[in-house]
């Protein structure tokens, strides 16, 4: 994740609400190509930006990154985003291919919980701390996707009680709690999972449900 802003003049703004998105490289240097809802709308995009219309409501519709080429590079702000994607079985951002992808999400992070850039450190450390870190006297399991559409699923279990189990996906503010996973913890923030290095991002506090 980046931490600076630097949006380019002229950057175009796409609204989820218009359908699912997916971002890929430009014809030029510096550019992205821009689907929505199955139709290219830009081959050429300058500054990405993507964005809820409304941003107190909930999308369903996705957002896919794709740097298909290890050459390619995708540069995307998220920017007062609302997407869950749960009742659909999809990943609400999910990120594809070997190319170089920058997805700026300062801004977004900032402006979700009231903060200055100046207290991102604290807000990432506290919200998006790696997995193996909060759960390390615990046992963690990653299932993985049922297909390439899908993201992968974080189990964690308390082996001294069984009835304390935390059910992880990415992209979602909702986690599964208990054994059958019948109860709901909402967080403030969404989990973030990196295919790379096989990471979820999570509040350093989920710990607690587990004791």
């Amino acid at each position: 994740m980046l931490t600076t802003l630097a949006a380019p003049a002229f950057a175009g703004t796409w609204y989820i609400e218009d359908g699912n998105i997916t971002i890929s490289a430009g014809t030029e240097a510096g550019t992205n190509k821009v689907e929505q809802g199955g139709t290219l709308k830009s081959e050429n995009d300058r500054g990405t930006i993507i964005s809820s219309s409304n941003k107190d409501t909930a999308s369903d519709n996705t957002v896919t990154i794709n740097a298909a080429n290890e050459k390619d590079k995708v540069e995307v702000t998220l920017k007062d985003l609302n997407i869950d994607a749960g009742s659909t079985g999809s990943a609400a951002v999910s990120v594809t291919g070997s190319g170089n992808t920058n997805i700026e999400l300062n801004e977004y992070l900032c402006n979700l919980f009231g903060l200055t850039h100046g207290n991102l450190e604290d807000l990432t450390s506290k919200n998006f701390a790696r997995h193996a870190d909060v759960f390390e006297d615990y046992t963690c399991e990653i299932v993985p996707a049922a297909d390439e559409k899908g993201s992968p699923t974080l189990i964690v279990k308390n082996k001294k009680d069984k009835k304390k189990q935390l059910t992880i996906t990415p992209f979602s503010n909702i986690v599964k709690s208990g054994k059958k996973g019948q109860d709901e913890i909402r967080l403030n923030s969404v989990v973030v999972y990196v295919d790379k290095n096989n990471t979820f991002y999570l509040p350093a506090s989920l710990v607690d449900f587990l004791k």
